[in-house]
This record gives structure tokens, sequence and C-alpha cells, in this order.
């Protein structure tokens, strides 16, 4: 038997087959060809126009063995035409349309992956066109028209780089990268606090929040995954993690007054100041930052004590977990540091649900595969107990939670790609053998698509 494989793990990965099935099974009859399924109406709605379930979900069968399945998203992707006159996200479809067909692509070496990746590309290209140096958040796909309609977050154009990297390397076409890569360069001259930038406004000011949540959370993701992606050839971005983490750790390391437990605050208000206002709580998206501390310890971008603060920072997140009466966490979860707190945790009302994210399962999957401590494998097991016990509709489909803290569960109509994509992919991954997708030749995008490092 593989290494990694046991009785138990084999079991727990077919039950999240299973799961993942379900999840399909119930896109497939009711939402097919559609970007996201309703799973409580039993429909499908529009987002992208280019089937984003299906698009972003062709790597996860691939792994899973789901051929037959495979084969007919496939045939859907055959008749796929990225010329629509839509105008969508420039982050979003990134990260799951170009990211998941460029990651079918590697993992199949099918061409039509290939063909639909490029095509994708070069209708997103236009959106680099601007004078500032950063791209329009939102493009049509057909005209090319780029359109300003929001103020962009930090982590929308700083979390492009890997796609385009990989999509202009496989076209042999350096200019598909060109835009990408001057978003860096723009961002390497602005001013940081300790190598943290603020998380909405890219104008060079450092008023307003930090944080690693909701706006931010993968530029510091993609700092170190751009020089692992470069197979550590760009020392700049090496440079670049190492400092945003030594900020990370000067201020926003924070542990709980009750059990010390640690965790990522937020702080307002740096401008020119050393003094700071904390902001004690935690998205459930900073989740992600435990198994990003592993990777880089894992390739020599930090010390050992870098692991140990991932290992420390995974109990905090699992807490978002262990302590609500459903066994999911929520969005956002508040941290205690008043003296004599007699928690660690608690939720606001507004922050009761759960959209089924995947980050924690993802530091699960990096801290398993570094450490082999088994306790990771049950917490995931845990966390997908959970998910079918509450989340699961007998029709198909899984939904959101309007609150986890709460039985029996209230569900909203949606079921987010992101669930089939990332959290399911990183829970089969998580108990699968320790070389399926090895973490010293493929790097993943922050959309869970493995790329092949160069």
């Amino acid at each position: 038997m593989k290494d990694g494989l046991t009785t138990e793990s084999l079991a727990r990965r077919a039950a999240v087959v299973r799961t993942f099935q379900h999840a399909w099974g119930g896109y497939k009859a009711f939402a097919w060809g559609k970007d996201e399924l309703l799973p409580l109406s039993k429909r499908g709605t529009e987002r992208f126009k280019l089937g984003g379930t299906i698009a972003d979900v062709l790597d996860v069968m691939h792994l899973m063995g789901l051929q037959e399945d495979l084969s007919q998203a496939r045939a859907w992707v055959t008749t796929l035409d990225v010329n629509a006159n839509v105008d969508v996200s420039l982050f979003e479809t990134t990260i799951r349309i170009l990211g998941g067909f460029l990651s079918a692509y590697q993992l199949t070496n099918d061409e039509l992956y290939k063909q639909k990746a490029l095509e994708v590309a070069e209708r997103l290209v236009p959106a680099f066109r601007t004078t500032s140096g950063l791209p329009y958040p939102t493009v049509n796909l057909q005209s090319g028209q780029g359109r300003s309609d929001a103020r962009l977050s930090l982590s929308e154009p700083t979390s492009l780089q890997l796609e385009f990297r990989v999509a202009a390397r496989l076209a042999n076409k350096p200019s598909l990268r060109e835009g990408a890569d001057l978003v860096m360069d723009k961002v390497r001259d602005m001013p940081k606090k300790d190598g943290l930038l603020p998380l909405t406004g890219l104008d060079g000011g450092l008023r307003g929040r930090f944080g690693l949540g909701a706006r931010g959370d993968s530029y510091y993701e993609y700092l170190l995954k751009q020089w692992l992606l470069s197979n550590k050839t760009e020392e700049r971005y090496l440079k670049a993690y190492q400092d945003t983490v030594a900020g990370i750790k000067k201020h926003l390391i924070r542990r709980t007054s009750h059990n010390g437990v640690a965790f990522v605050a937020e702080a307002d208000g740096f401008g020119d100041k050393e003094d700071m206002v904390l902001v004690t709580k935690m998205d459930h998206l900073v989740c992600f930052f435990p198994g990003l501390l592993a990777l880089g310890w894992l390739h020599g971008a930090g010390p050992r004590e870098d692991l140990d603060l991932a290992e420390e920072l995974v109990e905090g997140c699992w807490m978002m977990y262990n302590t609500t009466k459903t066994g999911i966490a929520p969005e956002i979860t508040q941290f205690d540091m008043s003296k004599g707190a007699e928690r660690d945790v608690w939720i606001k009302p507004a922050d009761h649900f759960s959209r089924l994210r995947p980050e924690t399962v993802e530091s699960l999957f990096y801290l398993y595969r570094i450490t082999r401590k088994e306790k990771y494998r049950d917490w995931g097991w845990a966390i997908h107990q959970a998910i079918e016990k509450h989340a699961r509709v007998i029709t198909g489909g899984y939904a959101v939670i309007k609150n986890v803290d709460e039985t029996p569960v209230v569900l909203e109509d949606k079921m987010e790609t992101f669930f089939l994509a990332e959290t399911l992919k990183y829970m089969y991954l998580l108990f699968s053998e320790h070389d399926l997708i090895p973490l010293d030749q493929f790097v993943f995008n922050t959309e869970a698509h493995p790329f092949r490092i160069f």
C-alpha cells in the first residue's frame, strides 16, 4: 500500500468522493452548463457565463478518477464559446476559469484544455491596458472593454500572476504575463509597513485596515508561490514573502488571554504612526496562512519557528470549528484578549454563516503532508462529517449554512464552486498517498488548482 494510505484513510477518501458526486449530481441535474447551482430552488445561476463549476472541477474529477463525469464535462467544454458579451471579474475568472483549464491541461495533457485556457487568457489581457499599471477589475470578454466601478482590493490585482505566467509559458508568448508582472513591479515600489499593505486602495498610502482576511489574503499567498513557481529563481518574491511574515509576526499575531490560543488579528490606522488599533477578529479566509507558513518552511523560506507557529495557528482555526453547535466554523470569529476572559472565541450575530470555505482544510492538508501528524486527518474528517450532517441537500448539492451555532440549521440557496474545487479537493488529498500532487513539483493557485513548477 502506498505511503500515507491506510484502510481508514481509504475509507475516508471514498466518503469524500461520494460527497463530491452528490454535489456534482445536483449540479448536473439542475444547473448543467450554468456557473453555479442553487440547490434549494434546483436551478442554475450565471456569474461568468463560462460554466464556472465545470471549469473549476475538471482537475478534481481527474484526481478522483471519475472518468465518466470528466468525459461529460469535457464534451461540454468543446462547445464553450469564450467570446460572450458579458462583463466578468478579472480576479474570479482568472483564478477559477483560467486556473481550472490550465490545471486540467497540466494534469491530463489534453490539448482541449490548453486551447480553452489560452482563449480565456487572451480575452482577459485587455483588462491590463490601463495608464495606472493596475488592471480594470472588470472586463468584457467580447469587446475587451475594461470597467472600474469599485476600488481595487489588495488581493485582486496581485493574485493573477501564477495563472498568466503559466499561460504565457504554455503559449510561448511572454506578452500574456506582462500586465500581471507590471502589477507586481508597481506594488513592489509602494511604501509598506514592515512588508504589509492596506486591504484596499492601492494608491501608495498606508491608511486603512491591515490583515490577511477578505480583500488581502492571496496577495501574501502569491508572494511565496511566485518564487516557488519560478523554481526559486525570482529572489525578490522570496524577500517580499519573508518581509511580510516578519511584519505579520510583529503586528498581527496575538494570543487569547484565557488559553493563549494564537490567531492573526487585523489592525487599523497605521499611517505614519507606530501605534495602531487592534481588531481581534479573524476571517475564516485567514486560515490559509498556517499552511502557507508550513509550505514556506518546507522550501527553506523560513525558520523552524514558522512551522511551530503554523501548528499553533491551525489550532486556532480548529477551535473555530469545534466550539460551534454544528462543528462548522463561521465566516468570522472573534478572539477574546480581555483580561480575565473565560472564553477564547465568540461569534457576532452577523458572522454566524458558513460558505463551506476551504482554508482550514487547506492548511490541514499542508500540515499533515509536512508533519505526518494524524490529528490533522482526524480534524479534517470531523469537518467532513459536520458538512455531511448539516449542509447536505437531499436532492443534490450542499448549501450555505445561515447559522453554524444553531441546530437544526437553516440553509441558504447557494453552493459555491470553491466547495467542490477547493474544500473537497484538499480533503481528498488529505486522505490520499503522500506523493499525489507532490509539493516539490506543484504549486497550488488560490483556487486550489495545481500548476507544475517551472
